[in-house]
């Protein structure tokens, strides 16, 4: 889509409604703030015990809560946005930045972030998960979008 409807999209409340429960692991939306050109976006992301591997139950037995927030700005030929996530009750965290720009007909989203882990010798190893994780995460994120603007793109018009 191009980008002047993809940033519609992101200031629609009910997308990020939506966006949420289309998500593989249960997501509620925290906060949706939406500005002139900013958007800011808080979910919580809750991956169950039992999907999640030994190493990180081990350490860390329960559910994971995930905090995620996200921030999308409207700049001259481009969406810029940025993100952080923190695991509740752990030394975990993630952050990292977005582009879309206009291509062709459509748009392209790069994504560029860094996984973090402070746990001495499985820090490496639960951040690689992690990273694999944020990848399943944006795809799903990238499908739902798509979707939901082939449903309201009428709406969106104007």
């Amino acid at each position: 889509m191009p980008i002047a409807d993809y940033w519609r999209v992101l200031r629609t409340s009910s997308y990020w409604t939506d966006l949420a429960a289309g998500m593989p692991t249960p997501t509620s939306v925290e906060e949706v703030d939406i500005d002139d050109g900013i958007v800011d976006v808080t979910l919580v992301h809750t991956i169950p015990e039992a999907n999640l591997p030994s190493v990180v139950t081990k350490i860390r037995p329960g559910d994971l809560l995930i905090t995620r927030t996200i921030s999308w700005r409207n700049a001259v030929g481009s969406l810029d946005g940025e993100f952080t996530a923190t695991v509740q009750g752990a030394p975990a965290s993630a952050e990292g930045t977005a582009t879309v720009h206009n291509s062709g007909e459509g748009s392209v989203e790069e994504l560029s972030g860094k996984a973090s882990v402070g746990i001495p010798f499985l820090g490496s190893k639960i951040e690689a998960m992690i990273v694999e994780n944020l990848d399943e995460l944006f795809d799903s994120e990238a499908r739902v979008t798509d979707e939901w603007y082939t449903e309201h793109r009428s709406e969106l018009a104007g």
